[in-house]
């Protein structure tokens, strides 16, 4: 695995939690699947795309506005790129 797949799945799993904790999830059934999704990915295309869904997901109507500005700052918080950075990366 290459530094680039470590990066990415590192952001992956970090939006993946983030995530989760805005949804109601009491299985753990969304972090479950996404983590899953992630890990078994095999190159950065894969992680990816999966970065795509995530981001398509949080400009849902299931994301408050004011869930997005928490999700940026926690992103920010990191070191990590922002919904829009990574909208702007993975979706166009």
């Amino acid at each position: 695995m290459n530094n680039s797949q470590v990066e990415l799945r590192e952001i992956g799993f970090t939006l993946v939690r983030l995530i989760a904790g805005l949804a109601v999830d009491p299985h753990g059934y969304f972090e479950k699947k996404y983590t899953a999704r992630i890990e078994s990915a095999n190159s950065d295309l894969e992680i990816g795309g999966v970065l795509a869904q995530l981001v398509q997901w949080v400009g849902s109507s299931a994301v408050t506005e004011s869930e997005r500005e928490k999700l940026d700052r926690e992103l920010r918080g990191r070191g990590l790129p922002t919904i829009d950075n990574l909208r702007v990366q993975y979706l166009s």
